[in-house]
């Protein structure tokens, strides 16, 4: 990109990651002048690490031609005309504070009417990506993929449209203060940057800094301003609050979750399909099934990150306020655990069936060898011990009595793991909360702050594992600088049409 310094454009993104890059794509596109002012030594550090450095850009059931493909129901819908095919997306994968903090209700309908306008007025990962010359591939789960399975690829084809459009790159930038005067906003840098920084005079500003999500991979700077995060970064929520915006406390999701060490630790670094179950008491608050991963005093996989978001908001409170107030974590939360049922396409009845074939054509071996047809045998070992813990494993299997069976059984349906909370932000692999999306328009600006965008993980909006973070972003970013180029080049300002609409179906 241009490494010339100006010190008037059009529009500002504050935030040169997954959402600003898209930001600042769109609003260059409609003609804007536009400088990403970013505080690492280079835009895109946390695009290099998703995925695991393959980048999951998406998933295809955000594609409403997958929908229309592969839901013959939907299909007929819209031959009917009941419904546009830019609103099939399934959206169910996204969640926000409101609801999470409610497991048994649906977000409020304004969430849910912004979150469907945005996705069905924005190009599709595929679409967007195809217009960058990016190739995307689908695997077997349907995540989505850059054809080379490199994040760098990504990166690269969003630099290179932003570098033919003419975007400024303006690294190693600490935001200090931020002055709105005459309709436009003064952005100063922080004494002491690490080069020389000019005041950068815009008329719109797009805040794409997110949560310290990854924070242990990022620059973390002595510097500090008005706006610094925990992760010396330029922080949306202090913004957000000194221009009126309401937010709600960034907190970490899509974590692995904390458990006893004694039981995790004798099958690290294994792995297990199951249907797991978040567990108050006796009483299963939510399942999901997939694979989960053993670490040292933790559960980890796709299944189990997506059900943290739940705990993180449920349970870490009610652990702070048990031991806040000396008391027993149950009086708060029922008793907290997760229940891995290993074999979630068997009954109950027909695993016991399989148990006794099995313990007859295996009856003369030991009994550490007796699970080894079903799973490896250091979890299956474990399960034996909690099931049979007065039986030694160096038993003959034909030893083995009926009720021993069924004990066995019933452990392989019902395998718990007390809940001690989540990994914190150094294992997040997104955030919740943010802006709220009350506060926003249509076009993502803030109701209360003319020409304030606020996209990606500022915005109180967060998916499940599979892409659906990144598809946000993507999202978000082409929404919020599309209409920012417009304001300034057309003179068009987004309409509250939206809220109205929302406004009169709640009175």
């Amino acid at each position: 990109m241009k490494k010339k310094k100006f010190d008037s454009f059009d529009v500002a993104v504050i935030g040169g990651g997954a959402a600003g890059l898209t930001a600042a794509i769109f609003a260059a596109r409609e003609g804007a002048t536009v400088v990403v002012l970013e505080k690492n030594s280079r835009v895109g550090k946390k695009i290099l690490i998703t995925g695991s450095g393959r980048c999951n850009l998406s998933n295809i059931t955000l594609d409403y031609d997958w929908q229309l493909m592969f839901r013959p129901e939907i299909k007929k819908q819209v031959l009917r005309g009941v419904q546009s095919s830019k609103f099939l997306v399934d959206l169910s994968h996204y969640y926000t504070s409101s609801y999470i903090s409610d497991i048994k209700n649906s977000p409020a309908n304004y969430d849910n009417a912004l979150i469907e306008h945005i996705f069905s007025e924005t190009l599709t990962a595929k679409e967007f990506f195809k217009q960058l010359g990016l190739k995307t591939i689908i695997d077997e789960d349907g995540r989505m993929y850059p054809h080379s399975s490199s994040a760098v690829s990504v990166l690269d084809a969003l630099r290179l449209e932003c570098a033919k459009l003419g975007v400024v790159e303006n690294v190693s930038y600490f935001v200090d203060t931020i002055e709105g005067r005459d309709g436009e906003f003064y952005i100063t840098p922080v004494d002491g940057s690490p080069a020389e920084k000019k005041v950068t005079r815009v008329k719109k500003m797009i805040i794409a800094t997110g949560a310290p999500s990854h924070v242990a991979n990022n620059t973390v700077n002595a510097l500090t301003s008005n706006y610094t995060d925990d992760s010396g970064g330029f922080s949306a929520l202090k913004f957000a609050a000194s221009v009126g915006v309401k937010t709600t406390p960034f907190y970490p999701v899509l974590c692995p979750v904390k458990t006893d060490k004694k039981l995790a630790l004798p099958v690290k670094g294994l792995r297990v399909r199951a249907d797991c179950r978040i567990l108050n008491g006796n009483r299963a608050l939510l399942s999901e099934i997939g694979e989960v991963q053993f670490g040292d005093d933790y559960l980890s996989g796709v299944c189990i990150m997506n059900l943290s978001r739940y705990i993180s908001d449920e349970y870490v409170k009610s652990v702070s306020v048990a031991r806040k107030n000396g008391g027993d974590v149950s009086d708060y939360f029922g008793t907290p655990e997760i229940s891995l049922d290993l074999t979630p396409d068997f009954s109950l009845y027909t695993l016991k069936k399989e148990l006794t074939a099995i313990a007859t054509i295996r009856e003369s071996v030991k009994l550490e060898e007796f699970l080894t047809g079903l799973f490896n045998k250091r979890v299956g070992n474990e399960i034996l011990k909690t099931a049979i813990p007065d039986v030694k494993l160096n038993t003959i299997v034909n030893t083995l009595t009926e009720h021993q069976l069924s004990e066995i059984a019933d452990v392989i349906k019902d395998w718990r793991f007390p809940i001690y909370g989540v990994h914190s932000w150094d294992m997040a692999q997104a955030a919740g909360g943010g802006v709220l999306l009350s506060e926003l328009n249509r076009d993502l600006q803030a109701r209360s702050s003319n020409g304030v965008y606020f996209v990606g993980e500022a915005v109180d909006i967060h998916g499940d594992c599979g892409g659906y973070n990144l598809s946000w972003a993507w999202v978000s970013g082409e929404t919020a600088g599309r209409a920012a180029g417009k304001a300034v080049i057309e003179g068009i300002e987004p309409s509250q049409e939206l809220h109205d609409l929302i406004d009169q179906k709640n009175m």
